[in-house]
């Protein structure tokens, strides 16, 4: 399934529950979360450098795994950066890195490799800056003001961090030819 508002949105919605936000804003606030992190992903450029044996493959599909503590982390800096640190900041922060752990998988990672048609490589996904997405987003769900701008910049921080230097194994597949190739490869989250 790939990553579209309503599945990101419900699947933040059951994890900022369970960590105690249980408020009529909360529904809110995970859809426009959502809504961020699809039009990032839809946007982010899939870059894989890869060896093997020479030929044309392709890498993945393979799920965009993002571990958890990667994300709290991230995410807990991009709210100390945006000046977010309060009484339910921590738990705030729990919630969304748990969710987008369990949300981020289900987009996957596609991309063409030019001179390797089966090997092993790294991907390198570079997205747009993920603030003004994240702004956008939750400005389509009246969400405006000191608050919600502080909440984006935290995010858009969090996803930039995440992803700057965030390398992913991946296999690529293919015909082959009967010499050793390396290569590189362009693709997107799917």
């Amino acid at each position: 399934m790939p990553l579209v508002p309503p599945v990101i949105g419900g699947v933040l919605m059951g994890t900022l529950a369970s960590t105690g936000h249980l408020g009529l804003g909360m529904p809110k606030l995970a859809m426009a979360v959502g809504l961020g992190v699809s039009t990032w992903a839809q946007k982010a450029v899939v870059n894989v450098t890869a060896a093997g044996a020479v030929g044309v493959g392709v890498a993945g599909p393979l799920p965009l795994l993002v571990p958890q503590p990667l994300l709290l982390a991230n995410i807990q800096i991009g709210f100390l950066s945006a000046g977010l640190m309060g009484f339910f900041s921590p738990l705030t922060v729990m919630g969304l890195a748990n969710g987008l752990a369990q949300a981020l998988p289900l987009g996957l990672i596609l991309a063409s490799v030019m001179g390797v048609g089966s090997g092993a490589g790294v991907a390198l996904i570079k997205g747009p800056p993920a603030q003004a997405g994240f702004q956008e987003a939750f400005a389509s769900f009246d969400m405006t003001g000191e608050g919600p701008t502080k909440l984006a910049l935290a995010l858009g921080l969090a996803f930039d961090q995440t992803f700057a230097a965030f390398i992913i194994p991946i296999p690529v597949v293919g015909p082959v030819g009967p010499a050793p190739g390396a290569g590189t490869g362009v693709g997107k989250i799917v």
